[in-house]
């Protein structure tokens, strides 16, 4: 974090000026091209963002909520601690804090659902997915994820002391949560799909062969895996002729 005290002691403004510091980083590090102008321009691929920055951002932001909450005034004290400027603030920051994560969750997987075939209609043969970087960027995805429920289900009881107002709250925090977690799972079933093109395509012309050969395709593939290891040793007994006929030529 940016601030420090001589003393040791974290304050409340000590926390609020790193929210907001690590909050316009984070918001930078996925910011939209997207224009307010008419006509607006599309919402940007999920290749765009940038996946481990807005990872890191988050989980700051997170840890810099949790010691907000450690040190506000909580509803357990009095009606005056509750309406203290330091616990509306630290419910300002927490609403900020779920909509940029809900944000970076929703650009990262709705994108991958909201491809159009031109029709307005889904098309799953031109969806686009984020699995460059392989294991570390799916880490780090899920580990927003993560951090994204978190700060939806953070402390509001502590904080909400009107019970029609903390129920309102809820409803709309969940139905958030069920849209992220639904885009995230579908994003995850077309990461499989993603990569398992490749390994289908090939199954795919192994069968043909097979058929064509007139048998099946593990005996197909079995005739071929030996095939593949006769070709290689008989190109290893190659390098090892042309390497002992080099010997022969400089001993004479």
């Amino acid at each position: 974090m940016t601030s420090s005290a001589s003393d040791g002691v974290v304050t409340m403004e000590m926390l609020l000026e790193d929210f907001y510091i690590h909050l316009e980083e984070t918001r930078q590090a996925a910011a939209s091209t997207s224009s307010s102008s008419s006509p607006p321009t599309p919402t940007p691929t999920p290749t765009t963002i940038m996946i481990p920055q807005c990872h890191h951002g988050l989980s700051i932001l997170h840890q810099i909520l949790q010691k907000m909450y450690d040190i506000m005034p909580t509803a357990s004290t009095s009606t005056d601690d509750v309406n203290h400027v330091y616990v509306a603030m630290v419910e300002n920051c927490t609403a900020k804090a779920r909509i940029l994560s809900s944000d970076v969750m929703k650009a990262v997987t709705m994108n991958t659902m909201k491809t159009s075939n031109g029709n307005g209609n889904s098309n799953s043969s031109s969806m686009e997915v984020v699995d460059e970087g392989g294991v570390e960027v799916q880490q780090a995805i899920a580990q927003m994820l993560e951090i994204t429920l978190r700060l939806h289900y953070f402390a509001d009881d502590d904080v909400n002391v009107n019970a029609n107002a903390n129920a309102n709250t809820n409803d709309n925090v969940n139905t958030n949560v069920n849209e992220i977690v639904k885009g995230y799972t579908n994003y995850q079933r077309h990461v499989l799909r993603h990569r398992s093109k490749p390994s289908i395509a090939t199954l795919a012309t192994l069968r043909k062969y097979a058929m064509n050969s007139g048998m099946g395709v593990m005996d197909y593939i079995d005739i071929e895996h030996t095939m593949e290891q006769e070709r290689q040793e008989e190109e290893h007994q190659q390098q090892q002729q042309q390497q002992q006929k080099h010997v022969n030529n400089n001993n004479h």
